[in-house]
């Protein structure tokens, strides 16, 4: 019996138990000294060791074989044996050794189960894993329940968890203070969990070099910079160019791993930045778990919630969300607030954004009254259960999450053509789409058809019909099925 293992080979000699175990390395042509003979096994049972597939052998394997050499090879090499923590420190050093090798290559697969139908083992690179921190984190979140909901095992691989989830494996790495190094240092660790071969998914969602699906939820980071700062900046960005070179490296690993934008207007800019074919592009929209929408008692706390925000309840609610302020439009929206002379309504804007110069800015057009920053929450349910419209003029978004759960709420939506979210709009008939943020009178104009309460009436309930393609079980119906074709196909040019 004949295995091929890492650099060494393993024979068994007979017919049938007992058989007698023989390791050679066909790497080394020599005998080494009886002094360093020690090191040389130490060597060759860490590579075997680690070369074992997990699928087919487990720990119990693995020390059932340590022990059964030692009791062969004790007497030959005089007690020079090496120890058991020897032996596993070397393994450590080779996955850390391989995985750094490994880096922009296919990562290895557990082979497809038996059942075609049958659970996944899904690995998820996420840098930051916490809900607090944006969309992109609650949405990966939300698609990591999901999966386990449906019987397949998760492990996020992260440096910032977040509470946990039910039935979600979390590993969290510690890293450096300084983003450069901790990036490097989470690729590096990613291209080690991907060499060890443990999953049948390596689902990215940053700039990886070790995985076989990439979903880029940020977009393509150069029209986001050009989107927030027209031109470009005066002084040269080196981090920007840091970015652009591992965002590259991620989507053009050899062979090409399968990206998955959640908008065709994400996928459109890939397709046009990077050397990728369409047949690795597969753009999946993006989903919302509705579940979580559901607010108790709505319409109290729709009452109570405008008590608190409004002077006359019969003004009109304008809500935005956004935690970076510029990108998302919110001087602009300002802008187009001011035009609004003799209308009755007051904007809020939440979210953890450095309120100060829009508050500045308000105050400079005479609006200061109509426009209020009321920070971060922890829920915005209420906020969508008060409001009566959600304006959203960002200048980049790749497939606003804010905008599709205030579309399953039952709220109109004002946004921009850079907002892939868009793309389930129909101009005028669950909300108005402008092409872009800088179009002021476009967006003061949406703003006040949008003041027509028999207008909002209609776009509500039409966007409630938009529910099932908001669903998140849709999106997950279809990542599942790019999972299964990944393993079918996989490595490809």
């Amino acid at each position: 019996v004949h295995r091929d293992l890492y650099l060494s080979h393993i024979f068994l000699r007979g017919e049938g138990p007992p058989w007698r175990l023989h390791l050679i390395d066909l790497a080394r042509i020599f005998r080494p000294s009886p002094l360093r003979i020690g090191r040389w096994i130490t060597k060759d049972l860490a590579a075997l060791l680690y070369s074992m597939p997990k699928s087919v052998f487990d720990e119990s394997d693995q020390a059932e074989l340590l022990r059964h050499y030692g009791e062969q090879y004790e007497w030959k090499v005089k007690g020079r044996l090496p120890s058991v923590a020897a032996v596993w420190e070397k393994v450590a050093k080779i996955r850390r050794h391989d995985g750094r090798r490994r880096i922009g290559h296919w990562p290895v697969m557990l082979p497809a189960p038996a059942d075609p139908s049958g659970p996944l083992r899904v690995a998820i690179f996420i840098e930051r894993f916490d809900p607090t921190l944006g969309g992109a984190e609650k949405s990966t979140r939300q698609f990591a329940g999901r999966l386990v909901a449906r019987g397949h095992h998760v492990t996020v691989f992260t440096t910032q968890p977040g509470p946990p989830i039910s039935g979600v494996e979390v590993v969290c790495w510690s890293g450096s203070r300084r983003a450069l190094w901790r990036r490097r240092r989470f690729r590096q660790r990613c291209a080690e969990i991907a060499a060890a071969g443990e999953f049948h998914i390596y689902h990215s969602l940053g700039y990886t070099e070790s995985h076989n699906v990439l979903q880029p939820r940020a977009g393509v980071s150069a029209v986001q910079r050009e989107a927030k700062h027209p031109g470009g900046r005066k002084w040269p960005n080196f981090r920007a160019k840091r970015i652009d070179a591992a965002e590259k490296r991620a989507v053009e690993l050899s062979p090409r791993p399968f990206v998955t934008p959640i908008s065709q207007f994400t996928a459109e800019q890939i397709h046009s930045h990077f050397d990728l074919s369409a047949e690795r592009l597969v753009s999946i929209f993006n989903g919302i778990d509705l579940s979580v929408l559901e607010l108790p008692n709505r319409r109290a706390r729709r009452a109570a919630m405008r008590a608190e925000l409004l002077s006359d309840d019969g003004e009109v609610l304008l809500l935005s969300i956004a935690h970076d302020f510029r990108l998302k439009g919110i001087p602009e929206m300002i802008r187009a607030a001011a035009m609004l002379e003799g209308e009755s309504f007051r904007h809020v804007v939440v979210g953890r954004g450095k309120a100060a110069p829009y508050r500045k800015l308000a105050a400079s057009l005479g609006i200061e009254d109509r426009v209020h920053f009321v920070g971060a929450t922890d829920d915005v349910r209420p906020f969508y259960a008060a409001a009566d419209v959600l304006v959203h003029p960002t200048r980049y978004d790749t497939g606003s999450r804010v905008v599709l759960e205030a579309l399953a709420s039952g709220l109109p939506v004002i946004t921009t053509l850079q907002n892939g979210a868009a793309e389930i709009l129909t101009d005028g008939k669950e909300g108005w789409v402008i092409a872009s943020a800088d179009g002021i009178e476009d967006l003061a104009e949406a703003m006040r058809k949008s003041l027509d309460p028999a207008w909002r009436k209609a776009a509500g309930e039409a966007a409630l019909t938009l529910r099932p393609k908001l669903d998140i079980e849709r999106h997950m119906d279809e990542t599942i099925a790019l999972y299964r074709r990944v393993i079918e196909e996989g490595p490809g040019g």
